[in-house]
């Protein structure tokens, strides 16, 4: 699903419930001599979020994104991506975290049959403090330490310390012919940016000690 009614949920990022909410990816590009990393990102947002967010992306890329030899591929791919938010979905939607058709209609139904919704299970937790598509993200994770080889007690420093090694170990461009390269580069960045942001982090632990990790 890449576009979503009015009243069916809420933007992402301002929460109005009111407006049409679309599928976008964006891509942020950080490069240093030698060190290209991307940063992907998508949400169910507003028209008006979804320029915002396009425009904070195509400036972080046009400012950090062409400092490395291999941004030549990089960066205009990257700013490809962002352009293409504007008016677009990705082009592999379910690639970027689009909602699949068969989870909209249990949704639908489980709406009909006035079940209660999984969020409202977490009323109680860091859960109830993210959006619908945060949530999902939390409850989608893998074992985020694991990818960045820390311990749960790491602090925000460690935590930064320890993806630019894993960012450096598992780049694709320094990983010629390994398959898996840009799987792991994923995770290691879904993990920075979970683990770097203190709600998300607190969502996480809390899960983490509630459930089983999927791995």
């Amino acid at each position: 699903m890449v576009e979503l009614p009015a009243g069916f949920t809420s933007c992402s990022r301002c929460g109005n419930e009111d407006a049409t909410v679309f599928f976008r990816g964006w891509s942020r590009l950080y490069a240093f001599w030698r060190s290209v990393s991307e940063t992907r990102s998508s949400a169910y947002v507003c028209g008006h979020c979804a320029e915002a967010e396009t425009t904070k992306s195509l400036f972080v890329t046009a400012l950090r994104g062409w400092w490395a030899l291999s941004s030549i591929w990089h960066a205009p791919r990257s700013t490809y991506f962002n352009w293409r938010s504007v008016w677009a979905p990705p082009r592999h939607p379910l690639d970027w975290g689009a909602m699949p058709l068969s989870e909209l209609l249990e949704a639908i139904a489980r709406e009909q049959r006035q079940e209660p919704r999984p969020e409202q299970t977490f009323s109680d937790s860091p859960l109830n403090h993210l959006s619908p598509t945060e949530q999902q993200r939390i409850l989608d994770a893998p074992d985020l330490y694991l990818a960045l080889k820390i311990g749960e007690h790491a602090t925000e420093a460690e935590v930064k310390a320890a993806w630019r090694r894993q960012a450096k170990a598992n780049h694709p461009d320094l990983n010629p012919g390994d398959p898996e390269a840009v799987t792991r580069m994923l995770a290691v960045n879904e993990a920075h940016e979970i683990l770097g942001d203190p709600r998300l982090r607190a969502a996480y632990d809390w899960l983490s000690n509630e459930e089983p990790r999927p791995s």
